[in-house]
């Protein structure tokens, strides 16, 4: 049986926010979220996530998306 890679997160969300801009980041996947949150966190970037499905974004803003609740911690 293959061994699936982790979520690795979005490369342009970090690129941008290494780069000090102010990014929101959407995916539909929760574990792809959850690979973004990692990424982000391990390099002390401070990124919103939310989950969203691309056909029905919300131009207003929603609460952050974090694996355990509706809230965001700040990077670390």
């Amino acid at each position: 049986m293959p061994t699936q890679a982790p979520p690795r997160g979005s490369n342009g969300t970090l690129a941008a926010a290494r780069r000090w801009c102010e990014v929101t980041s959407t995916d539909y996947v929760p574990r792809l979220l959850a690979g973004s949150l990692g990424r982000a966190q391990a390099e002390g970037l401070d990124v919103l996530l939310q989950q969203a499905d691309a056909k029905n974004l919300s131009l207003r803003r929603s609460p952050p998306w974090t694996p355990s609740g509706r809230s965001r911690s700040p990077a670390t």
